[in-house]
């Protein structure tokens, strides 16, 4: 059974952006969005890929870890592994955009900080800034993540596109998923216009997480 509460509906101030805050319930209750299209569900599972050996890849921005960027740890994953990755991420703001691609599935992301505030993962691209060609990154590819590997995971931590939505309204997304059966616990996802993008057959599954945004911030 799903509880969720929807709050501060309407135009509201910057502070005080509305937000979908996702529970579980003793274990096993989600907020599932499938396409854009959100529903509930009461089993949770993941991919049931969690075998004995999982190769872990530490981020660290002080150099303390395997890599300092997210996206360095991503590109150390073998293109279409069958095993579990996880990419442990310490404390810090982590900022630039990070892809990861069809070919690397079962990847999890996991903050290891105390809350998911400790670890960020941000930039602040949105639909009218430039790309380095010239040319605008448009609302897909203005996402400080992209994930396309399927059986895609993430805990505690914060993923955000913090472009400066006063300066000029514009869609700046902070998660793009086409990755079918993800799973994100413990998450927060920030952004203000279309912040959380759930494209073609995605189905994403999350909990005890928040997504926050101004105008149509779940959207696919």
């Amino acid at each position: 059974m799903y509880h969720g509460t929807y709050l501060s509906r309407g135009k509201q101030a910057l502070s005080k952006r509305p937000r979908w805050r996702i529970a579980a319930l003793a274990g096993v209750a989600a907020f599932i969005v499938m396409g854009g299209v959100a529903t509930a569900s009461t089993v949770v599972t993941g991919s049931g890929k969690q075998a004995a050996d999982v190769k872990t890849i530490t981020v660290a921005a002080d150099g303390s870890g395997d890599v300092t960027t997210v996206q360095a740890a991503i590109d150390k994953v073998p293109v279409n592994n069958t095993q579990p990755v996880t990419i442990a991420i310490k404390k810090g703001i982590y900022r630039g955009v990070f892809t990861i691609p069809s070919t690397k599935p079962y990847v999890t992301l996991k903050g290891l900080g105390t809350t998911a505030s400790d670890v960020v993962l941000a930039e602040n691209h949105s639909a009218d800034s430039k790309k380095p060609d010239g040319t605008p990154y448009g609302t897909f590819d203005s996402a400080t993540a992209l994930v396309d590997g399927h059986d895609f995971a993430a805990s505690n931590l914060t993923i955000s596109n913090d472009y400066d939505y006063t300066s000029r309204p514009s869609q700046a997304v902070a998660l793009k998923l086409d990755a079918d059966r993800a799973v994100l616990t413990n998450v927060r996802i920030l952004g203000h216009q279309d912040t959380l993008l759930v494209n073609n057959d995605a189905r994403a599954y999350f909990l005890k997480s928040s997504i926050e945004g101004t105008v149509d911030f779940i959207f696919g």
